[in-house]
């Protein structure tokens, strides 16, 4: 599922769910008013909570997700809010080389999916 706050966040627009090359009629999509709280909701309902960050030890490679796992990205200037960041579980880090110290919001969730679904190749997503 895809989670995003029901302000400070990019709206839902037709534009988007055209550039989600359809992803988004497969995946759920939940609007939540209050990002801590739903996690909170989620780790009751048995998830682990991964936030990605730059300044993370543990990197992805290294990092054993759980299948019932949230992943938390932030805003491309700010990151994740402190708050939400000190609400998950876990935080880990997408190792970078040379000069490029951070990769874009679509990019980060590129990767930290890839890496997800390459330990859980038979999890599907529910729509």
């Amino acid at each position: 599922a895809v989670v995003v706050p029901e302000r400070r966040s990019a709206g839902i627009t037709p534009a988007v769910l055209k550039a989600s090359a359809g992803a988004l009629e497969w995946m759920p999509l939940s609007v939540v008013t209050n990002l801590v709280r739903g996690l909170e909701q989620a780790k009751e309902a048995g998830f682990w909570t991964y936030a990605a960050t730059a300044s993370a030890k543990a990197g992805i490679w290294q990092t054993k997700f759980s299948e019932k796992s949230v992943m938390v990205l932030g805003s491309e200037g700010k990151g994740i809010r402190p708050l939400v960041q000190k609400s998950c579980d876990f935080e880990v880090s997408i190792p970078m080389a040379g000069k490029i110290s951070s990769l874009n919001i679509s990019a980060a969730a590129a990767v930290m999916f890839y890496e997800f679904r390459r330990q859980f190749p038979e999890t599907t997503a529910k729509g």
